[in-house]
């Protein structure tokens, strides 16, 4: 059993990066009306949108996320504050606070995230993360190489740049642009060369115009949001060939999915439209709206629920998770 010292050390990384793997993404509202036409337009370091100038042009998955208010939520409140509230974890975060004057779970206030090789072995994910401290990472970083590098990890300091190296999992490279706004590189390009790369914007999703065609079309401002294309999504189990997936997730006292997935043609997406509705009809219980329709090439999916019938739900998903290769046990 790893012990809970072992387990605080990674976590100045680990929060870094958790928003990206649980319910708890998150990112304060951004600035400006939802659904703007002209986001590419934003300035660099805003949340969502201007942070595209930074993320590569060749990303296969994007993600933004916003945690201020998924943990003022009813949901958060509902399903995952008990979850924190366990004595290990109540342990692990405290430990943390005491060790790095942090909250983790107030670490982060805005988070984007762009990925290649995402189905691979190795994949490469460029992040830009807001509301940072600064001062406080650096002192702990500082404080506590002797316990990271008992983890395993060995870190070294440039200026404003940090790189974590070790034997278990990807590098990383650290690079804050001003007091509360920092740059995370992992995967082969986490060198001090791949962000001053990273930094300077030349080929970014900012001049893409595919992913800023499909990117118009998502609600930025709700809770989490994301795009899929390129091989990513060969690995994803469709009975048709999707060749692209975008939408938005936001999260209040209920659940909100407005999603599109790209065929190659309109007519796949009209029998996608078809199959979905056929299948939503068999668990119409569960939703309070479930609508699919074809929109051209891409179907669209819009279902909300309220946080009780999701609550009945999560026992039912967690279930076949756990059944699924590589998802359950401990």
């Amino acid at each position: 059993m790893v012990r809970i010292r072992q387990r605080w050390s990674i976590v100045l990384l680990g929060q870094l990066l958790w928003v990206g793997l649980g319910v708890g993404f998150a990112a304060c509202k951004k600035d400006g009306a939802a659904g703007s036409s002209d986001k590419s337009s934003e300035a660099i370091g805003a949340p969502g949108g201007g942070d595209l100038a930074l993320l590569p042009a060749d990303s296969e998955v994007v993600v933004g996320m916003n945690v201020g208010q998924i943990q003022q939520s009813g949901l958060w409140k509902q399903l995952v504050e008990p979850k924190l509230a366990t004595a290990k974890g109540q342990q692990m975060m405290a430990e943390f606070k005491e060790k790095c004057g942090l909250d983790p779970m107030k670490m982060v206030s805005s988070f984007t995230f762009g990925a290649r090789d995402f189905a691979g072995d190795r994949p490469s994910i460029v992040a830009v993360a807001h509301g940072l401290d600064k001062a406080k990472i650096f002192d702990c970083v500082e404080k506590n190489k002797a316990d990271l590098a008992k983890d395993g990890r060995e870190v070294t300091r440039d200026g404003d740049l940090v790189m974590f190296k070790g034997n278990r999992g990807e590098p990383m490279a650290v690079q804050f642009t001003n007091d509360s706004t920092a740059v995370l590189v992992v995967g082969p390009s986490a060198t001090a060369a791949g962000v001053k790369g990273v930094l300077s914007g030349g080929s970014s999703l900012k001049s893409s115009a595919p992913f800023l065609e499909m990117y118009k079309k998502v609600k930025t401002s709700d809770s989490l949001w994301g795009l899929a294309s390129g091989k990513v999504m060969e690995s994803i189990p469709l009975d048709l060939k999707a060749t692209a997936a975008f939408g938005s997730l936001n999260v209040t006292d209920g659940l909100a999915v407005d999603m599109r997935i790209r065929f190659a043609t309109p007519d796949a997406a009209t029998q996608a439209a078809t199959m979905a509705n056929a299948q939503t009809k068999q668990a119409t219980q569960y939703f309070d709206k479930s609508e699919a329709s074809a929109d051209g090439n891409e179907l669209h999916l819009s279902v909300a629920m309220s946080g009780q019938k999701l609550a009945q739900l999560i026992p039912m998903i967690s279930m076949l998770a756990g059944g699924m290769p590589g998802m359950g046990g401990n």
